[in-house]
């Protein structure tokens, strides 16, 4: 039979039309370019040792499958004939009885896969249809054998390979998949074949739920629904797991039908008791050594990932500023947890979510951005480091209650200690600019407002220079008068005497001193200056001009009407007449700088 007319044929029931007691021969086969999805056919040899060596045929059959995905048989160059032949010793009458059984067996797996081969030939399936024609023709090839099969048959043509189990591509990506009461069958089905079929997308959106396969302790998935949207082309899992106590959460993941290919989004995760809740602040930088040299390094996202799941430590919000809301695990009290880490470490500070600390009890406290330290008799301006600022907290046992961008902290003091000690003791350390209780009732006499020079003249040695005026010109400035600040009114600040000084002496005692740009004590401004500033900025209330444009001019002359001494009583006017003052117009014009 001449190979290039050979009509297509099984490849398995090749062996069948071969004659076997007139020659010895081999058929081979191998997949030249194997369909997307299907995978190699080892090759598959047929012999017969009943006949003479001297006698051999060896015609080689290459199933290829072009790009048409038509198979067709090719004829391969012929293999050299060898110059024996080696003979199976067995009984003769065994392999007949062998080969009869292997026949009936082919000719069913033949009959099997006619009509798949035919439709591929025909080329009227599409991709995924065709896929799966290919995998139920060379199924037989790769399916697991069964426990009855795993003892090879004596003769056989085909010894059955060794049962091991599922391969590693065909095991699910997460083992141990429980699902709740309503989770059907087929929905149960669907998840495992995406889980073995699907694994590099599983991989990385798993990744971005934050789950990690390479973890010490393998996760627990529980599936707690699952339904099909209206198009009914896509099934949306619910599904829960926890890794560690820290390690936890809840997404949605929808399955494409079509592709199998999951899409997942991270839902809510479970709440955590507000008396277990932590506000954590970490630090941007650390010190370390490094070969006998301290040096400065970043500290990482994995730094505070290691860092909280050392102190079990659950995140259950990001902020910004290195702030992080957490939740304490398992007996842990959040009080006790936030003594032990505030001010050490990678932490600036932790304070229990649930801590109520009275107005009274309050203080802000705003911190230097640089200073001048002393380094072997040098004077070196260096920054305020974060960890000193969490370190002096923790010395005076004071609660971050919040921290402001512009360097504002609120603290709170602990039962048996007042603000005003607290501020005392804070304003002695070389970091703090300035601190003041919160609830402060000082009588405006006492009060007065100062203005600094950005930049001063000094004279070193006989010459000149101009150098700007720092953080710690300002705090010696207020130590050595004795001031404390009320409030800082962006270019200014309105500060107070002690009690029993006079405001028109220190602003006297201030004038002198080269920083100060200007001290005035609350009072120097009459009424009638007050209801002029009113009427001004009346005129702008309604059209032509915008709120926006009434909103600014409002501002500007209450500031102005601040800095030039008012008191609270001539504030309070201003904000009673300009409120009172009618609307122009009937209306603000709304196009007009808005």
């Amino acid at each position: 039979m001449e190979a290039s007319k050979m009509k297509l044929v099984p490849l398995c029931s090749l062996a069948l039309i071969l004659p076997l007691p007139s020659s010895a021969q081999t058929v081979s086969g191998r997949v030249a370019a194997p369909i997307v999805g299907v995978p190699a056919l080892p090759g598959v040899s047929l012999t017969s040792p009943l006949v003479s060596p001297s006698l051999h045929l060896s015609p080689v059959l290459t199933p290829s499958f072009l790009p048409s995905a038509l198979p067709v048989l090719q004829p391969a160059p012929a293999v050299a004939q060898p110059k024996a032949l080696a003979v199976v010793n067995a009984a003769p009458l065994s392999i007949p009885a062998a080969v009869s059984r292997e026949a009936v067996r082919l000719e069913g797996f033949t009959q099997a896969i006619a009509p798949d081969i035919q439709a591929v030939k025909e080329g009227s399936l599409s991709n995924d249809s065709a896929r799966g024609a290919g995998e139920r023709i060379f199924s037989p090839f790769q399916a697991r054998p069964q426990a009855s099969e795993a003892a090879p048959v004596e003769g056989a043509l085909f010894a059955a390979p060794r049962a091991s189990g599922l391969s590693k591509r065909s095991q699910p990506l997460i083992a141990g998949v429980s699902y709740a009461e309503g989770v059907s069958a087929e929905h149960q089905a669907l998840l495992a074949e995406t889980l073995s079929r699907r694994k590099a997308g599983w991989t990385r959106e798993l990744a971005r739920m934050g789950l990690k396969l390479e973890g010490p302790g393998a996760p627990a998935v529980t599936v707690r629904s699952a339904a099909a949207n209206k198009a009914g082309d896509r099934v949306i899992f619910t599904v829960d797991w926890k890794q560690s106590e820290t390690n936890l959460g809840s997404f949605k993941a929808v399955i494409a039908l079509k592709t199998l290919q999951p899409a997942l989004s991270r839902l809510p995760d479970p709440p955590a008791a507000e008396e277990k809740q932590l506000t954590l602040r970490f630090r941007k930088t650390m010190v370390v050594n490094a070969g006998g040299l301290n040096v400065e390094a970043q500290v990482t996202a994995q730094d505070i990932e290691k860092f909280l799941e050392e102190h079990g430590l659950r995140v259950l919000t990001k902020g910004w500023d290195g702030i992080y809301k957490v939740a304490v695990t398992g007996a842990a009290e959040a009080d006790k947890v936030a003594r032990e880490l505030s001010g050490q470490g990678l932490v600036v500070y932790a304070t229990p979510v649930k801590t109520a600390i009275p107005e009274e009890r309050r203080l802000q406290v705003v911190f230097k951005k640089k200073t001048v330290v002393s380094f072997g008799g040098l004077n070196v301006e260096t920054g305020v480091n974060e960890g000193d600022i969490g370190a002096l907290l923790r010395e005076l046992g004071l609660r971050v209650l919040s921290a402001e961008r512009d360097g504002a902290w609120t603290v709170g003091v602990e039962e048996g200690r007042t603000a005003a000690q607290a501020a005392a003791s804070l304003e002695t350390a070389g970091i703090v600019l300035y601190a003041t209780p919160l609830k402060l009732d000082i009588p405006w006499q006492r009060q007065l407002v100062l203005t600094l020079h950005e930049k001063v003249v000094l004279n070193a040695g006989g010459i000149r220079i101009e150098a700007s005026v720092s953080e710690d010109d300002l705090a010696g400035l207020l130590r050595k008068h004795g001031l404390s600040v009320i409030k800082d009114m962006e270019g200014a600040l309105k500060v107070a005497v002690r009690e029993g000084a006079s405001a028109a002496d220190a602003a006297k005692a201030l004038s002198s001193e080269n920083i100060v740009k200007s001290a005035l004590a609350l009072g120097g401004v009459t009424d009638e200056q007050v209801k002029g500033a009113a009427q001004g900025t009346a005129s702008y209330k309604g059209r032509p001009w915008s709120s926006t444009e009434y909103n600014y001019a409002w501002y500007q002359a209450y500031h102005s009407l601040e800095l030039r001494g008012a008191t609270p009583e001539q504030l309070k006017l201003f904000e009673k007449l300009t409120a009172e003052a009618p609307v122009r117009g009937g209306g603000f014009n709304p196009w007009s700088g808005d």
